[in-house]
């Protein structure tokens, strides 16, 4: 008995020591997506599909609540469009309000919550027989273009992200601010998140860029001439994975990575003909990117990329 009880206490350190450094291995297993936690996409590959002519100024981007489908505003009409996401096709729309300028979609609480460039949110239920609204209004300034807006869990608030900066308070145009808003205190005031600064943004490209591909690229970001930072936001969501900040721009085109320390992890710049004007972006859960263009000449269109291995 005694060596059976000594032999059961050996079993019983050797699982729980495998145990624990199994658990060990995973977690040092995750950091290993140090790549993955950059940009760990291919722009030049992927996939595109075409959207109808309802979505030819598309301007937000999200999931579907069952996540199966994305969901779409354009900036002129008020309604919430259901999109296929291997093909395109529109399945269902919904009109939620008065025609307007509508800049961005996101889900939280089991509700939809359009962006108005105003700043002003409408929280969209689904739930009833009839949709229900909701009003919020949380813009900084009425004379700022709030371009785009998504959930971060992280916070458990919403990030709201500016294409400029008139009116703001102590920012000027070389910089672009994200802010975050809570829905559901609504007596608290919107909080400033990150800013996009022109001299960070010049510093990441002095470090990462060559001379010939500044001047190709991003010469107006360096042009002393302009005074403000040609750098439009249109889009904004989170890494599923890393909780990194994405950020596209239609002016400038560009896709601007950052974390949540402020810091500019990467800056790609996108492809024009590809992406004439970047208007959403969004993730799947395994990190499956998803970029809205609004039309130029042709239609507009999405296209998605897998995480590379």
């Amino acid at each position: 008995m005694k060596f059976r009880l000594i032999g059961f206490l050996i079993w019983a350190f050797l699982f729980l020591n495998a145990c624990s450094s199994s658990k060990k291995t995973a977690a040092v297993d995750l950091p290993e997506l140090k790549k993955y936690k950059i940009f760990p996409y291919d722009l030049s590959g992927g996939m595109q599909f075409a959207l109808k002519n309802e979505l030819a100024e598309i301007s937000g981007l999200s999931l579907s609540e069952n996540k199966e489908q994305l969901v779409a505003v354009q900036d002129e009409n008020g309604l919430l469009f259901f999109i296929n996401k291997n093909n395109g096709t529109i399945e269902k729309t919904i009109d939620f309000k008065n025609d307007g300028d509508y800049e961005g979609v996101t889900y939280a609480y089991g509700k939809y919550f359009i962006l108005k460039s105003s700043g002003t949110i409408y929280e969209m239920n689904l739930e009833g027989t009839e949709p229900t609204y909701k009003k919020h209004k949380h813009q900084l300034s009425e004379h700022t273009d709030h371009e785009g807006i998504t959930y971060d869990p992280q916070t458990d608030k919403f990030i709201v992200i500016c294409k400029d900066s008139k009116g703001l308070e102590n920012v000027d145009d070389n910089t672009r601010l994200l802010y975050t808003v809570d829905v559901k205190n609504p007596t608290a005031n919107s909080t400033p998140f990150l800013y996009i600064r022109r001299e960070d943004v010049k510093t990441y490209l002095s470090e990462n860029y060559t001379k010939e591909k500044i001047q190709d690229s991003f010469s107006k970001i360096f042009d002393e001439g302009l005074n403000y930072l040609h750098v439009g936001p249109s889009g904004i969501a989170i890494h599923p994975i890393t909780g990194n900040i994405y950020v596209v721009c239609s002016k400038g085109k560009l896709l601007i990575v950052m974390g949540r320390d402020n810091k500019i992890l990467k800056i790609v710049k996108l492809d024009k003909k590809r992406f004439p004007q970047p208007e959403g972006i969004v993730f799947e859960a395994d990190g499956t990117m998803y970029i809205a263009s609004e039309a130029k000449k042709n239609l507009s269109t999405v296209s998605f990329f897998e995480v590379l291995d």
